[in-house]
C-alpha cells in the first residue's frame, strides 16, 4: 500500500506541476505582456585556433578594488580615463576617484538605479566632448572640465513610433553625429533579464547632429550593445548580444545602408567594442557561451513557448515583491524588485571571459582569456600606451594588465584616445 500511496502521490504532483507550466505558459493577460513567439538559433560555435582558450589575464591586477561599483565604459584624454559607474561617470586621477558628472538625483543603492541614473557607453568625440548613454535618461554631452551636461536624447522620446527605454552604447562620428544602441524598446535596464527571453525589440539608431533627428538603422537587434565607427567610418560594427554576433552597418559604397554579419559563432556574448589603436577592433566576450559552457537561455533559444514560462515565471516573483512593496514600502521588497529584474545567475553564466582582436575584414587575430574564477566578466577593454584597461558592470574593481603579458606590445599607444579620434578626423577631412 506504501508503494502505490507513493506513486498516486507522485503521478498526482507531475500532473499538478504539468498543469501550472501549461496555466503560466498559455493564460493570456500574464506579464511580461510582450511577444514571445519567435524563435533563434544561435550559430555553432567557431573552430579557430585562435580562439583557443589560455590564461593570459589571470594574472590581471585589481585596481580601486572595493572603490569602483560596476565601472562599465572607458575612454581617457592627455591626462584621466574616465569611466561610467553606478554612480555617474568618473575620473581617474592618481589614486583618486573624481566625481565628472552624475545624470540622475541621489538615491540609496542599485536598486534605485532608475533613479540614480546608469551611464553605460562613453566615448569622446573629436570636439573633446565626451559622449554618454545613460541607460535611464538618454544620451548626454558631456564638458569633463566643468561637469556641464547637454540631454541630446532622452528616454521616453518617440522614435519611429517606438519609445526610447534603454539607450546602451555610443559611436561619435567626426562630423559630430551619434551612432547609438538602444538594447531594448520593451524593457528598462531594471528588467534586463526578460530581454534575452522576449523576441528582439533592441535598435540601431543615427542622430544627426545638425538637425537632431533620430533615424533608425537596424532594427529588431537580440540586445542591441556595443557600437562602433570603423576607422575610414564608412561602416558601423553593432554587437548583438544574445545571438553570438557581431553585424555590421554600411555607411557608404555600393552597400550603404544595409547590414550584414561580421562575426558569427563567437564562443561568448559579446558587449562593448573599442578601437586596437589603428584598423581592427578589440571585441569583449563577457562571458562565454558555447557547447562546453552552454547559456541556459540560448539552449531553449528555438523554443519560445519555454522561454514564455520562464519569463512569466521569472515577472511572476517580480509581481509578488512589487505587490508588497506598493502595501508596505521597504528596502527588501525594492532590493527584490531589483534582483529579480536583473538575474544575472540566469543570463551571465560562465565567469570565463574572453578579449579578441579583429582585424578590420572580420579576421580574429588572437583572443585572451581568464581561466580564473575570481577574474571575469570584462564587458570592455581599453588600451593606454603600454596596458590594457578591463571595465566590468558585475565587478567593484577596474582590471589592468602590461600588454607585454598578453603579447600584444606591438598595440601600444603613443598617444590618448581624444587625441587620436582628432588626428583620424583630420586625416579624414584632409582625404
Amino acid at each position: 500500500m506504501g508503494f502505490f500511496y507513493i506513486l498516486r502521490s507522485s503521478l498526482r504532483l507531475y500532473i499538478e506541476a504539468f498543469v501550472l507550466i501549461l496555466v503560466i505558459t498559455f493564460i493570456p493577460g500574464l506579464p511580461p505582456d510582450v511577444s514571445i513567439s519567435e524563435p533563434y538559433k544561435i550559430t555553432r560555435t567557431r573552430q579557430e585556433i585562435e580562439l583557443i582558450p589560455n590564461s593570459k589575464l589571470d594574472k590581471v591586477e585589481f585596481l580601486y578594488k572595493d572603490l569602483l561599483h560596476a565601472p562599465e565604459s572607458l575612454a581617457d584624454d592627455s591626462k584621466f580615463i574616465y569611466t561610467s559607474v553606478h554612480d555617474g561617470i568618473v575620473k581617474l586621477a592618481g589614486n583618486n576617484i573624481v566625481l565628472v558628472v552624475k545624470f540622475g538625483k541621489p538615491c540609496k543603492d542599485v536598486y534605485q538605479e532608475g533613479t540614480c541614473g546608469r551611464p553605460l557607453g562613453i566615448r569622446f568625440g573629436q570636439d573633446g566632448y565626451l559622449y554618454a548613454a545613460d541607460a535611464d535618461y538618454g544620451i548626454y554631452r558631456v564638458d569633463v572640465n566643468t561637469g556641464d551636461k547637454k540631454k541630446l536624447v532622452s528616454v521616453g522620446q518617440e522614435i519611429e513610433d517606438r519609445k526610447v527605454k534603454f539607450p546602451n552604447s555610443v559611436a561619435v562620428a567626426c562630423n559630430g553625429d551619434i551612432y547609438w544602441t538602444e538594447s531594448s524598446t520593451d524593457f528598462t535596464i531594471q528588467n534586463w533579464v526578460f530581454m534575452v527571453l522576449v523576441d528582439p525589440s533592441g535598435r540601431l539608431i543615427h542622430y544627426n547632429a545638425e538637425s537632431g533627428k533620430n533615424t533608425v538603422l537596424i532594427d529588431k537587434l537580440h540586445f542591441g550593445n556595443g557600437v562602433i565607427l570603423s576607422e575610414s567610418e564608412d561602416f558601423l560594427l553593432v554587437a548583438e548580444t544574445s545571438r553570438n554576433r557581431i553585424l555590421r552597418y554600411h555607411l557608404k559604397g555600393p552597400k550603404a545602408g544595409a547590414s550584414d554579419i561580421f562575426l558569427d559563432g563567437l564562443p561568448g556574448m559579446p558587449d562593448n567594442i573599442q578601437t586596437d589603436g589603428g584598423s581592427g577592433f578589440i571585441v569583449n566576450l563577457v562571458s562565454e557561451a558555447n557547447s562546453e559552457r552552454p547559456n541556459i537561455i540560448q539552449v531553449f533559444s528555438q523554443f519560445p513557448n519555454v522561454r514564455k514560462f520562464f519569463a512569466r515565471s521569472v515577472a511572476l516573483v517580480q509581481l509578488v515583491f512589487t505587490a508588497i512593496n506598493s502595501i508596505y514600502p521597504n528596502e527588501f521588497a525594492q532590493n527584490g524588485v531589483h534582483f529579480v529584474g536583473h538575474l544575472e545567475p540566469l543570463v551571465v553564466i560562465s565567469g570565463r571571459t574572453a578579449v579578441l582582436h579583429v582585424s578590420e575584414s572580420g579576421v580574429i587575430l588572437d583572443s585572451l582569456w581568464s581561466n580564473n574564477n575570481t577574474i571575469g566578466y570584462f564587458c570592455e577593454a581599453h588600451i593606454v600606451e603600454d596596458q590594457l584597461y578591463l571595465s566590468s558592470p558585475f565587478n567593484r574593481y577596474l582590471g589592468r594588465i602590461a600588454l607585454s603579458k598578453v603579447g600584444w606590445e606591438h598595440l601600444k599607444r603613443k598617444s590618448d584616445s581624444l587625441l587620436t579620434k582628432k588626428q583620424k578626423c583630420l586625416k579624414l577631412k584632409s582625404n
